[in-house]
């Protein structure tokens, strides 16, 4: 059984304009605090190389597949650990509000045989992340362009 972990937040910007910060990949870790290190392209299948940052602990090395990428809507990847006993499907969901602004679901789906154990050990861990990913989102977003 899946267990799902999920933050969400106002952007009073456009959904382009989150969406232009979730493209871009390799400058996450300009203002994206769960991932210290991101690299890799926003296509299906694609693979990113991700150091996954959850609160207090070390950074951790995460391989994670593209599995969405639906231009100012939803970005999904998916993260297979423990040889394949915990699968995570992250996404960031993003519902435009119609008046300049948007919603931004930001979460993860934990499951296989291992995920509701590692749900129960790093999912306050994981929702604080997400919770301080969306914020970055909405700092860097509603901020002037340069």
């Amino acid at each position: 059984m899946a267990k799902r972990i999920e933050q969400r937040i106002i952007i009073e910007a456009p959904a382009s304009r989150v969406w232009e910060l979730l493209a871009d990949i390799p400058r996450w870790s300009e203002w994206n605090p769960l991932y210290a290190c991101a690299h890799g392209e926003l296509r299906l299948g694609a693979e990113l190389d991700l150091a996954v940052v959850l609160p207090g602990l070390k950074p951790q090395s995460v391989k994670a597949t593209v599995t969405d990428a639906t231009r100012d809507r939803r970005l999904g990847y998916l993260t297979v650990n423990m040889g394949g006993l915990a699968r995570g499907d992250r996404y960031v969901e993003i519902e435009d509000r119609g008046d300049g602004g948007c919603i931004v679901a930001n979460g993860e789906s934990m499951s296989g045989p291992l995920g509701a154990l590692l749900a129960a050990v790093a999912g306050k861990k994981v929702e604080q992340a997400l919770a301080g990913m969306n914020f970055a989102l909405k700092t860097r977003a509603e901020a002037k362009p340069d």
